[in-house]
């Protein structure tokens, strides 16, 4: 019998999925969420410099709610900061 490695680490990850508590679930969806976050708040530390960019100021305040966000009374679920 062959086996196919692409389907056995699938069903290892599907059998692992269904098997994690909801603690479980909660922690890798709030991990998810700190690492969007970090990733926009890293693409945009340029414009912090570039005081004449055309959308500094919404920006500015855009990387404040970046900051917040983790502090949202429904966060991981609740809805994302929308880039400017």
């Amino acid at each position: 019998m062959i086996i196919n490695i692409k389907q056995l680490e699938l069903e290892n990850k599907l059998k692992y999925l269904a098997n994690r508590t909801k603690e479980e679930v909660i922690f890798d969806k709030i991990n998810k969420e700190k690492q969007w976050r970090d990733l926009e708040l890293k693409e945009t530390d340029y414009i912090v410099a570039v005081t004449d960019h055309p959308n500094y100021s919404e920006y500015i305040t855009y990387r404040q709610e970046l900051r917040d966000y983790p502090a949202q009374q429904d966060f991981p679920n609740g809805e994302r900061p929308i880039k400017p």
